[in-house]
């Protein structure tokens, strides 16, 4: 295991869900739209849930309820899940069952925990993040099935999307270059996505934001860059969605290190 002066906070951003790995957690009570999926590295968390305060290991959160965990100066693992994709719909079947959060006693492994500690060791890739998240959603979702084959004109859509300025493009633009209506369009790319696309290209121009300033663009540059008005909009978007503040999350930029995504197809 390597020395905790070697470690970097992690920031791992993809269509479903952002990781991020990071340690000294301090937040005031917030809610956010994406589900929160938090795991503790070392000791147990204590977060205040709907006026009762909980230990645990994990917990997982639903989207929009209040929440605070509490000063945790040891390393977390967070997952900030998309609350329109089909990852948060089956959590929320499965896990949650109704409920406005959950204690996840099977994800306190000292496996799941070390194997969480270590990408936050090295530059790690996309895949070695990829195969933790698989890794906690067989624990979780034995029966959920993380990627299938996408329908060949979705697969068309979204390599536009990625070639598009700022990822904005119309519905209508994307249906007539994939030769289908804009209605049916619309319900097969949720269907098969898992997202509207009017949230999946906001959820991307988020992504593309980060890396811009991953890769030292000031946050005016990158919001720009990512079709937001400003920094202003693009911080308090990021912190709506989200619920992080993103100065705090790069404040110390040579101790974060953000893995790159995989590359598009071409």
């Amino acid at each position: 295991m390597p020395e905790p002066d070697m470690l970097k906070t992690v920031l791992y951003a993809r269509s479903d869900c952002i990781l991020v790995l990071r340690r000294d957690v301090y937040a005031q009570p917030h809610r956010h739209h994406a589900l929160q999926l938090t795991l503790a590295l070392a000791e147990p968390l204590l977060a205040t849930l709907d006026a009762q305060q909980v230990q645990a290991q994990a917990l997982l959160i639903d989207h929009n309820q209040r929440h605070l965990v509490h000063g945790q100066p040891g390393w977390v693992a967070t997952l900030l899940i998309n609350p329109q994709s089909l990852l948060a719909q089956q959590l929320r079947a499965d896990v949650l069952c109704q409920r406005p959060w959950a204690v996840l006693p099977q994800l306190s492994t000292a496996s799941i925990r070390a194997a969480a500690l270590h990408l936050a060791s090295l530059e790690t890739s996309a895949a070695a993040a990829d195969s933790w998240i698989e890794q906690l959603l067989a624990v979780m979702l034995p029966a959920f099935v993380p990627a299938v084959p996408l329908d060949p004109r979705i697969e068309a859509a979204l390599r536009l999307i990625e070639r598009a300025p700022d990822y904005k493009i119309a519905a209508r633009t994307l249906a007539a270059r994939v030769h289908i209506s804009e209605g049916r369009f619309g319900h097969l790319f949720s269907a098969e996505v898992g997202v509207p696309l009017r949230r999946y290209l906001l959820w991307r121009r988020l992504l593309s934001a980060l890396q811009q300033i991953a890769a030292a663009a000031d946050f005016t540059t990158a919001a720009h860059a990512a079709g937001f008005s400003d920094s202003a909009h693009l911080s308090h978007t990021f912190r709506r969605m989200f619920g992080l503040r993103l100065s705090a999350l790069f404040a110390a930029r040579e101790r974060l290190y953000v893995i790159p995504p995989p590359p598009a197809d071409a």
